[in-house]
């Protein structure tokens, strides 16, 4: 056959024996329709659908490569070996949603920043540094710009746990603030080495510090007949309290658990002091250094009792180790240290 094959309006051409094909012009509709009741397959290695002009491409596909999607001759959608490549937006509709699968996934933009668009106005990015901004162009990993406060206070930024457990980044206006919050009646708490309370804030402002360094510890009877021009250790073996365990009962010893200030205080109580005793010292007594507090002595007759209070600011190493000692200068052994007898210390900076 060398000629056309030409058919009328609305004629098929059928193929098989029960009519697996049929090509046909429906004349009344304007329609060119293929319709198989089996599968169909187009052969070729590069396919293409144009438009009736045969000026413009509508679908392109290339055995091999990719299969790329037109509008108005513009490339919009081309698959890869990677996946798809979309040029333009790619919009849902209403209430639709985008489902990404897989144990990684990755949404990617070539350079310069991703951008994330509600309701036509750019509200998070993303630059080509990994740095987000909300709000912002960001210059920071996470930049966060509300506005200005316009002469109110203003919740910057809001947690849940629930809704009756909030915190906020918050901004006081009457006294020109930024600060941490709790947006509701809960203490605010700061953590160190996981959920481990360090510092508590409660509603009402007042501050505790349930691991830092204190002690209070006394003398579990007396100590009598204190040996004379010798040094003797106020054995305070009954606490008090000792926060964070750095007082030893066995020792009398405290032990600075990092590098500080430290405030100590003692009151010791002596009992019976001969009248021939010169002087007395009652020191704190850190590796650092010996901090001294002296009486001095001399009277006509014993003494049923004195007292001898000293307090000191002092430097310590983490390690270091203080303890409260005694001297009586001459003198009969005679000398009782009284079961009232006290020291403390903690960590002040």
């Amino acid at each position: 056959m060398t000629g056309d094959l030409n058919f009328g309006d609305s004629i098929d051409a059928n193929f098989g024996a029960s009519t697996d094909l049929k090509i046909f012009h429906d004349h009344a509709n304007s329609q060119n329709k293929i319709i198989g009741t089996a599968t169909t397959i187009i052969g070729s290695d590069l396919f293409y659908i144009n438009n009736a002009a045969s000026d413009e491409n509508m679908l392109k596909a290339t055995a091999n490569g990719s299969v790329d999607l037109y509008y108005d001759n513009s490339k919009k959608l081309e698959t890869t070996s990677e996946g798809a490549k979309v040029t333009g937006h790619l919009r849902l509709n209403n209430s639709q949603e985008m489902q990404l699968g897989g144990s990684a996934t990755h949404i990617e933009g070539d350079s310069g920043y991703m951008a994330f668009d509600v309701n036509s106005a750019e509200r998070m990015r993303i630059n080509s540094s990994g740095n987000v901004g909300i709000g912002a162009s960001p210059s920071y990993k996470l930049d966060v710009d509300a506005g200005a406060p316009s002469s109110a206070d203003k919740i910057i930024s809001r947690h849940m746990a629930e809704t009756s457990r909030q915190i906020g980044l918050v901004w006081d206006d009457s006294a020109s603030t930024l600060g941490l919050a709790t947006l509701t009646n809960h203490s605010l708490a700061f953590h160190t080495n996981g959920i481990n309370p360090r510092m508590l804030i409660d509603s009402s402002g007042a501050v505790t510090m349930p691991k830092q360094p204190a002690f209070l510890a006394k003398l579990a009877g007396n100590m009598n007949n204190i040996a004379n021009s010798t040094w003797t250790t106020i054995e305070a073996s009954t606490e008090i309290f000792d926060q964070n365990s750095d007082y030893n009962t066995s020792t009398y010893t405290f032990t600075a658990p990092v590098t500080g200030k430290y405030q100590f205080n003692a009151m010791v109580r002596m009992e019976n002091v001969d009248n021939n005793t010169d002087f007395q010292y009652v020191v704190f007594s850190t590796d650092n250094r010996v901090y001294y507090g002296l009486q001095s002595w001399r009277q006509t007759a014993d003494v049923p009792q004195t007292h001898h209070q000293l307090a000191i600011l002092a430097d310590m190493d983490a390690n270091d180790t203080c303890r409260v000692r005694v001297y009586i200068a001459n003198g009969h052994q005679a000398s009782d240290i009284a079961d009232t007898s006290i020291w403390s210390g903690h960590l002040v900076c």
